[in-house]
């Protein structure tokens, strides 16, 4: 019995590898028969979705149980049954592995989504600006509008408190500033040395954050690259449906096969006692 048994398992392996290289009909004509014959039980509505946002393609499906109809050759309802049985197993396969593609790229808009909304909280929040390369390009924003500003002989009192707050170490402006200056005009009481020192200053902090900002912006892309890799599967809630899914499949097609198998058996079994008898019908 143990012998009955490892035959008829590598019976089924071997229809399972068969089935998926088989090529079907060649000529168009034996491919329209073959497509018309695959609607013969009515069950192609069971499996394949063609209504809704996730539409299948019918027509593949259809081709599907020829090429399997072609390969197996069954004869008589029960045989063709179980061949239309194997087909939406091999469909099923094939849908769940849409299912692990598409929960894979879930999960890799989430993780860039998350990656991103990060950058921006930084700018939400009032946080530190130059630990995100979004918060960064903003202060370098800020600093370009200044210089622009500073350019035509203008500092407003909201650009100094600005460069003061966000630059401690690097801007200082007297208390009591002149009364050109409180009103944003350089006037002469801002010596040209003095103008040009600020300047240079706006033009050093936007250099220096430029360098921080490819640097950053580094260190973003390394985390996100991380985050991508590790959407490489599934999660946990994905891959137990899934793997549920699949064990489910392969057991309807380990029995179907092994039905087809022993129905065929049978048949070429009677035929050949027929023959021995000398019966009509002997060959199946």
């Amino acid at each position: 019995m143990s012998g009955e048994r490892s035959a008829s398992q590598g019976k089924i392996e071997a229809n399972h590898r068969n089935a998926l290289r088989s090529t079907g009909p060649k000529t168009q004509q034996g491919k329209e028969r073959s497509r018309a014959n695959a609607l013969k039980h009515g069950l192609c509505g069971e499996v394949v979705i063609t209504r809704g946002d996730y539409r299948e393609d019918l027509d593949g499906y259809t081709q599907l149980v020829a090429d399997l109809r072609d390969y197996f050759r069954p004869v008589g309802a029960p045989e063709d049954v179980q061949v239309e049985q194997i087909a939406r197993c091999y469909w099923r396969r094939m849908r769940a592995a849409q299912y692990e593609s598409g929960a894979i790229q879930r999960q890799a808009d989430a993780a860039r989504s998350s990656e991103e909304q990060k950058r921006v909280l930084t700018l939400v929040d009032g946080l530190d600006l130059e630990q995100s390369s979004l918060g960064i390009a903003q202060l370098i924003e800020d600093l370009d509008e200044i210089r622009d500003e500073m350019q035509g002989d203008v500092l407003s009192a909201v650009s100094r408190k600005w460069l003061m707050n966000y630059f401690p170490g690097t801007f200082s402006f007297p208390d009591k500033v002149p009364a050109t200056l409180a009103d944003g005009q350089r006037g002469a009481a801002v010596s040209e040395k003095e103008w040009q020192l600020w300047l240079q200053q706006v033009a050093a902090e936007r250099a220096r954050l430029l360098r921080r900002k490819k640097g950053v912006a580094k260190v973003e892309r390394v985390k996100l690259e991380a985050k991508l890799r590790c959407s490489a599967l599934p999660d946990y809630g994905d891959l137990t449906t899934l793997l549920r899914y699949e064990a489910a499949n392969e057991r309807q097609l380990d029995r179907a096969l092994a039905q087809l198998e022993r129905l065929q058996a049978r048949r070429r079994a009677d035929g050949g006692a027929r023959e021995a008898r000398g019966e009509p019908g002997a060959c199946g």
